[in-house]
Parts: C-alpha cells; structure tokens; sequence
C-alpha cells in the first residue's frame, strides 16, 4: 500500500500533517512494512515565496541520501527558507555543501520539482497538503504504479487516515481489491 502526499514546506497544514500525522503512520504502518510513503513537491509560489527552493534544497538532500532528514528540517524550522537558512540546514545534515551549492544552483533540481508540480495538476491537486492512499501494482517488474483508493485534501489527523489504512489493508488480506 502507498501513500503520496503533495506538499509545501511553507504550508502550515502541511507542517502540521508532518510534525503530527506523520510520524505516527511512520511508527504503525512504514516499520512494520504495510505502508510505502512517497513525497511529491506542490509549491505553492504564488503564496509560499520560498517554497520552491525549499522544495529544490529537499531534492539536493535526497540525491545524498537525506531527504527524510531534510524534510523533518524544513518542517520544523519556524525561520523562513530564504538561501541562508536552506544552506545552514544542509551544514546541520551533514551535506557536503559544495555538492549541495551545485545541486541547489543547477536547473536539473528545479525542474524535478516542476514535474511534481506538473504531475499534481494532472490530476486535478491544486492545494497541500493533499493525500492519495492506494495500492501498489507493479507492471511488468518495470514500474510501480499506484491505484488510488482514496484521497485527502487538507490536513487529517492520524486517527481519519489510520481508519481508511485499515480499511484497506483489511480489505487485501480478504483480497477485496
């Protein structure tokens, strides 16, 4: 089972979802191996003047192996993500800062962001957070694919989402879907 939830990191909402709901589905669902959850990047720039390079400095982190640690960076931070701040995150990882000046300053990091963004409004998501709960099918051992089950627009607390989780997971073993 997967769960992708488009996300700002300027979002109050989706500071909310990932400094209370998410650790909770991490802790009950991700270790015991029932639940996949994939990230996606929805900067919201028209509101969110720095969401974009927030967005593009998690990538970075994520091309070291870090964009977990990086994520729970951002979302904890109450300072802003102007480029001082994003840089002194990097330093507070680890990062080797050189690569990560590159990574951050290189087209190639913006423009895995645009897809997300670009993916989002293909599927009708206009505003964060917002989460897709589904099963996972792969196709042909090739790609991974998510049949979308359910979907969450706005923050939910743990106990709404955990309910639907449930749900679905009870309905696999019954081989429901």
């Amino acid at each position: 089972m997967a769960l992708i939830v488009y996300s700002d990191f300027e979002c109050p909402y989706c500071r909310r979802f990932a400094r209370e709901t998410l650790p909770l589905l991490q802790e009950r669902y991700v270790k015991g191996g029932d639940l996949l959850i994939a990230f996606r990047h929805l900067p919201l720039e028209r509101i969110h003047r720095f969401a974009f390079a927030a967005s593009a400095a998690a990538v970075c982190a994520g091309d070291a192996g870090l964009f977990w640690e990086m994520h729970d960076l951002l979302f904890k931070s109450e300072d802003g993500f102007d480029q001082r701040a994003i840089r002194e995150k990097a330093i507070a990882l680890p990062l080797d800062v050189e690569t990560f000046d590159r990574c951050i300053n290189d087209a190639e990091a913006g423009a895995r962001v645009r897809r997300d963004a670009e993916g989002a409004r293909d599927l009708g998501i206009a505003s964060t957070p917002t989460i897709l709960v589904g099963l996972l099918s792969v196709d042909n051992g090739r790609s991974v694919n998510v049949k979308v089950i359910e979907r969450f627009d706005g923050h939910h607390a743990f106990e709404r989402l955990s309910v639907v989780i449930d749900g679905i997971l009870a309905d696999t073993t019954s081989n429901r879907f």
